[in-house]
């Protein structure tokens, strides 16, 4: 079977194929062709897309397959729960005191942001933390 190589090389190219050496060399209509003996090695040639049976290759490429339609990502709905208010200064600081207590860490982080006028550095504990919102309370 005659097979051409579409990768056109100067002086061709050489494939070996369980020892058996084939030279895809240009011919007289410039493809780069070679006979293919064996029909396993012509199957395993013709698997590859860069080499056809000759006289194919001048044929027009399949057309490609349309792109996928693009996937319209889900409408996200926003899940935040609502922010829990700073605890105001009032007579009963023991409320304010088991309020900032119970709070999670990130609502404790945005008080001390609002209370103080900076996040919390990242290594502060939370007492710390706790401590600097209470003294911010207190200056105003």
């Amino acid at each position: 079977m005659l097979i051409e190589h579409t990768t056109k090389r100067a002086g061709g190219s050489i494939h070996t194929i369980e020892g058996v050496k084939y030279h895809f060399k240009p011919a007289k209509t410039d493809a780069h062709v070679c006979n293919v003996d064996d029909p396993d090695h012509a199957k395993r040639f013709l698997a590859i897309d860069t080499f056809v049976i000759a006289g194919k290759a001048t044929q027009a490429p399949p057309a490609p397959k349309p792109a996928p339609a693009p996937v319209q990502e889900p409408v996200k709905q926003d899940t935040t729960p609502e922010p829990t208010p700073a605890p105001q200064k009032s007579d009963d600081d023991d409320d304010n005191i088991t309020a900032l207590e119970e709070l999670p860490d990130d609502e404790l982080a945005r008080i001390f942001e609002q209370a103080v006028g900076k996040k919390p550095h990242h290594a502060l504990k939370r007492e710390t933390i706790i401590e600097r919102i209470r003294a911010a309370m207190q200056e105003e």
